[in-house]
C-alpha cells in the first residue's frame, strides 16, 4: 500500500471517523448525529487557515480524535490509513484519548479534562494553536494577524 498523499490521509481518516461513529449521536434530547462533533472540529482548524496541504496531520486527527475512546478501531487500523503520517497522528490522537490508566486518580473524563494537567496542556494548545494560526495568515497574505512592529 502506498502511503497516502496529504490530501489523501484526511480524507482517509474521514471516512474512517464516518464509518466507526455511524449509529452514534451526542448526548442531549436532539440526538445529533456523533460525526457532526469531529467535522465541527475540522472546520474551525480550517476557519483559523490549516489545510490538507499545510497541516495534514492536524486535520487527521481532527476527524479521529474520538475514535480510540469511543469506537473499537484499532490502533493497526489507523496507523494503515495514516501512513507516512501515522505515527504523528497516532500520537495526537492518544494525547487527546481519555483512558483511567492514564491518570488513575481521574474516574471521569470530566476530573481529567477539569484537572490541571489537562487544564496546562490546553494552555499550552491553545497558545500554540493561535500562534501557529497567525503565522499562517501571515504567509498566506490574509491580511490577517499582519504585524505593524516588532
Amino acid at each position: 500500500m502506498k502511503p497516502p498523499k496529504n490530501k489523501d490521509v484526511v480524507s482517509k481518516m474521514e471516512s474512517l471517523a464516518r464509518k466507526w461513529h455511524e449509529g452514534q449521536y451526542r448526548k442531549g434530547p436532539e440526538r445529533t448525529p456523533y460525526i457532526e462533533h469531529p467535522k465541527a472540529v475540522v472546520g474551525q482548524l480550517k476557519e483559523w487557515g490549516y489545510s490538507e496541504e499545510n497541516e495534514p496531520a492536524i486535520l487527521a486527527i481532527a476527524w479521529g480524535h474520538d475514535l480510540l475512546e469511543d469506537t473499537s478501531v484499532t490502533v493497526d487500523e489507523l496507523l494503515a490509513v495514516c501512513g507516512e503520517f501515522g505515527p504523528k497522528v497516532l500520537d495526537g490522537i492518544e494525547s487527546l484519548t481519555f483512558r483511567p490508566e492514564k491518570w488513575p486518580e481521574a474516574e471521569t473524563k470530566e476530573d481529567e479534562y477539569g484537572g490541571d494537567r489537562h487544564l496546562q496542556t490546553f494552555r499550552v494548545c491553545l497558545v500554540s494553536g493561535t500562534e501557529r494560526g497567525q503565522r499562517v495568515c501571515l504567509v498566506s497574505g490574509t491580511g490577517k494577524g499582519q504585524r505593524t512592529s516588532p
